[in-house]
């Protein structure tokens, strides 16, 4: 009887999910376009949450320079994947 080892890789997208404060939408920044924004209060404050893949290191090099560029403050940027 032969054993066959079957190595399974998982390629994992690069998921982010990036909170900032202000609201946010996709209309301001066309970067943000197709990912979900999330919206919530915290201490008094409205805090955007944008969750989506995002292609690669320089994309969210440009995604988090837009932002902060457009006076957005970042509260957190998340790997989810």
């Amino acid at each position: 009887m032969k054993v066959h080892n079957i190595v399974q890789t998982f390629i994992c997208t690069a998921t982010y999910q990036i909170t900032v404060e202000g609201n946010i939408n996709d209309t301001n920044l066309p970067l943000i376009y197709g990912m979900s924004i999330n919206k919530t209060s915290f201490n008094a404050k409205l805090l955007s949450t944008i969750t989506g893949v995002v292609k690669d290191q320089a994309a969210l090099n440009g995604l988090l320079t837009s932002l902060t560029d457009n006076r957005y403050t970042i509260v957190s940027v998340l790997k989810l994947c």
